[in-house]
């Protein structure tokens, strides 16, 4: 496999399942608590399926090419074209949507109504009555990549994309700026959101609408690998401090390092043996069974190390909230009114967890 090739599985399989995943976290969660989810969740889930659809598209359409080509079968292959283009054709709105929800429900809907929300929702979709267009190109005349089928379509897309992708970033500066001044995490995480969006879509459009790349051009791949590093972001502060109450397992962690540790093998270890049998004629193999032998014994270690980097991840976090409950508790015995002790559990929590992002009063 060529190094574009190993990037797009790699890549691609990764934001299929980091999004499926959390989509999938946050269903679960509804389904085991029974509860109704809230707008915001509801939204964000939605996000993460369109964009969980697209990656997953993309990831068929690499195995589809490595396995069959590109020549046969084509029926399948526009059926992950089809399945692809609609993910990234529905994301633009879906991320702008969730972003006006979670906005809204900050004050609990005072300043805008969840009936308004619907109803942004629904303009933003209207770019939407393309998409049949879209399908219908896909899936009829000679077979050609999404990409490339639809051209005349792109360059608007791109620009709706950028658009987006600021107004997007902009509620998220207007998210960090009614926060509590003392919630400094949450109001670093928006900040760096926003900057990330940005520079996503400003990327996307240098790559598809001035330079104007293929399916399988560097630029092309690059900018779907630099699609992850919002997920990702997200992602990490859904792990460590279970962002829209969901938990991610550990076991997600490691199998990420095992899709590394893959990707290494497949294309460093064997290009290395290679490169060596080629250039001092060593018997073939066994520099590469060297090497595995090598990466396994190096596995256990890492996986400690790991271990390790988690547990101090979670320590401080676990002894604030330890400390919090401990002296919530020791001093709610002298109060007799609920306001009383209402404020002193605020006072608490604001002396012991300065980013806890209590509302302004």
């Amino acid at each position: 496999m060529s190094p574009i090739q190993i990037l797009k599985l790699v890549g691609f399989a990764t934001g299929a399942t980091l999004h499926l995943y959390i989509a999938w976290l946050i269903w679960n969660r509804k389904l085991g608590s029974r509860e109704k989810l809230t707008q915001p969740v509801q939204l964000i889930t939605i996000l993460n399926i369109c964009l969980g659809v697209w990656f997953l598209g993309n990831l068929f359409i690499t195995f589809h090419e490595l396995l069959l080509g590109p020549e046969r079968l084509t029926f399948l292959l526009r059926a992950w074209d089809t399945l692809a283009m609609t993910g990234v054709a529905l994301l633009p709105a879906a991320l702008l949507h969730a972003h006006v929800g979670f906005w809204a429900s900050l004050d609990n809907y005072r300043t805008l109504k969840p009936r308004a929300v619907r109803l942004i929702g629904a303009a933003l979709y209207l770019p939407m009555v393309f998409l049949p267009f879209a399908i219908y190109k896909i899936n009829t005349g000679v077979y050609k990549p999404y990409f490339l089928k639809l051209r005349v379509l792109l360059i608007p897309y791109s620009i709706w994309y950028l658009l987006v992708m600021i107004s997007s970033a902009l509620i998220d500066w207007s998210i960090k700026d009614r926060l509590n001044p003392r919630a400094l995490r949450e109001r670093a995480f928006f900040k760096r959101l926003a900057v990330l969006l940005v520079l996503n879509g400003l990327f996307e459009f240098v790559v598809v609408a001035l330079l104007r790349t293929g399916p399988n051009d560097v630029p092309w791949v690059l900018f779907l690998l630099s699609s992850l590093f919002p997920i990702f972001f997200v992602a990490y502060h859904v792990y460590r401090y279970k962002l829209v109450d969901v938990a991610v397992k550990d076991s997600l962690v490691y199998a990420m390092f095992a899709l590394v540790f893959i990707a290494v093998y497949t294309y460093g270890v064997r290009r290395l043996d290679q490169f060596l049998v080629d250039r001092f004629e060593i018997t073939p193999g066994v520099v590469e069974v060297i090497l595995i032998l090598g990466m396994v014994a190096l596995a256990s270690p890492l996986v400690r190390v790991i271990d390790r980097m988690v547990h101090r991840l979670f320590t401080r976090e676990i002894g604030l909230y330890r400390d919090v409950v401990r002296q919530v508790s020791s001093g709610a015995e002298g109060f007799g009114e609920l306001a009383a002790l209402v404020r002193y559990t605020e006072e608490t929590i604001r002396r012991g967890l300065p980013s806890a992002g209590l509302p302004k009063r």
